[in-house]
């Protein structure tokens, strides 16, 4: 009886629980050559992947406000998550099953092939908006 409410207690506990996969290395950050950018400061971050993930770190000692990620595929498809905000320090998970078109149509990883992850928010509150981007 014991054993049995053991192994019902580890089943339980292991129950919707899935392994994280581990982040990777700060992608590189790349210039802007999209003219919608031109003329904005950089953010400091750091960007990482988990997976089909994406880890974002505000690496300043400004929150962001109006944060917007992009993923471009090089094409005319862009991918967009807004996020309210990023407190200093603060590490932000952007699911890529998140990210949709302005039309509405959601990222699908199997069908489109991104090159680049673009984050721009307004430093601080009032403050000038600011740019990074990694390649993917």
């Amino acid at each position: 009886m014991r054993l049995a409410l053991a192994l019902l207690a580890t089943a339980v506990m292991f129950t919707g629980c899935r392994a994280s996969e581990p982040a990777s290395a700060p992608l590189t950050q790349v210039a802007v050559a999209d003219p919608r950018y031109e003329g904005l400061v950089f953010l400091v971050a750091t960007i990482r992947q988990s997976g089909p993930d994406f880890l974002i770190t505000n690496d300043s000692t400004q929150p962001w406000f109006d944060v917007t990620l992009v993923l471009a595929t090089g094409g005319a498809d862009e991918y967009r998550l807004q996020f309210g905000d990023v407190g200093a320090g603060q590490t932000v998970t952007a699911a890529a099953t998140q990210f949709a078109t302005p039309g509405g149509v959601a990222f699908d990883a199997r069908r489109a092939m991104p090159n680049t992850l673009i984050v721009s928010a307004e430093i601080g509150e009032g403050g000038p908006t600011g740019v990074y981007a990694v390649r993917l």
